[in-house]
């Protein structure tokens, strides 16, 4: 692994600041053309760009769609803020 990659090649469907919402998450990919997999009928790729969990009803659903997903080949993953504090056992106040 490393800290620098590049993203697929072809089209891509960015999806950011998912904050636990599963359920928000599967409406969004559903209307994007996506399966309950993350597979897209064209070949499209998903990349998080972060903040998948904290906030939200379901962080656990959401990480292991995603991790699911990036080991399929189906999407790719860029930390954000959240779960670098999760990382780091740094509990926000009301999260």
């Amino acid at each position: 692994m490393t800290l620098v990659g590049r993203l697929a090649p072809g089209p891509l469907d960015i999806v950011g600041d998912v904050h636990g919402e599963i359920g928000a998450l599967h409406a969004l990919l559903a209307r994007l053309g996506y399966d309950e997999h993350g597979r897209h009928p064209d070949g499209r790729t998903l990349v998080f760009v972060g903040d998948l969990c904290d906030r939200g009803p379901d962080s656990p659903a959401v990480l292991r769609f995603v991790q699911r997903a990036v080991e399929a080949g189906r999407a790719q993953c860029v930390l954000g803020n959240h779960e670098l504090n999760v990382l780091r056992g740094e509990r926000k106040h009301g999260n």
